[in-house]
């Protein structure tokens, strides 16, 4: 069983006991595994009954093996972790009523921009993803993690300029293309620590690079 949750204080202390014990009375004599997956909270489980194995990760610790696994995916797949990875990167705000598709209210049709915005999106895109080469290939002889110091639009904007530069990197020679190198988005409030650059430190999120011991499939 898999218990998802994005808001802590819905949590009851008898809750995961109950499941456990809800899943033995319909299964009797059968294994049970539950994972409990929520954001950030001071909990400390009570031992499982014996039949049962108990895991708690947070939705930070399973945001890289969704980006892992799916960011190569088909186009339908790598819009999928878009949305996914925007809406889980969002929990404690409005994402639902904010998000572009994500609202069941009549919304104004966005204006599409015309062949000069178009042309100035795309040449700033370009200039984004080469700056952030450059910081991949520092973060790849280094280690070091680093962040992009510079503004993006929203949270989607970000999210999409993530996928293109997990994209890039894996297609550059090396040693940018070190696949142990990976983009994610820092959270401030589900990823711990503190900004490395202004925009983080202005909005809650930025774009980081970070080297991983784990190649990347």
């Amino acid at each position: 069983m898999i218990e998802l949750k994005t808001e802590t204080a819905s949590h009851r202390p008898a809750q995961i006991p109950a499941y456990l014990t809800l899943a033995d009375h319909h299964y009797p004599g059968y294994g049970i595994d539950l994972t409990y997956l929520t954001p950030p909270m001071a909990w400390a489980a009570s031992p499982p009954p014996d039949y049962s194995r108990l895991a708690h990760f947070t939705w930070a610790e399973i945001t890289p093996v969704l980006q892992t696994v799916w960011v190569t995916g088909t186009a339908a797949e790598r819009q999928v972790l878009t949305l996914l990875t925007d809406a889980l990167d969002s929990i404690g705000t409005r994402w639902r009523s904010t998000h572009p598709g994500s609202s069941t209210r009549a919304e104004a049709r966005p204006i599409e921009p015309g062949p000069q915005e178009d042309l100035q999106r795309r040449t700033n895109q370009e200039s984004l993803l080469d700056e952030l080469m450059a910081l991949a290939e520092a973060t790849a002889q280094d280690g070091r993690q680093r962040g992009l110091n510079r503004s993006v639009g929203g949270l989607g904007d970000l999210q999409r300029l993530r996928v293109a530069a997990r994209q890039r990197i894996g297609a550059a020679p090396p040693p940018a293309a070190d696949r142990r190198v990976r983009p994610w988005i820092w959270n401030a409030g589900t990823s711990g620590g503190r900004p490395l650059t202004q925009p983080g430190a202005r909005t809650g999120f930025e774009l980081r690079l970070s080297r991983y011991r784990a190649l990347a499939d």
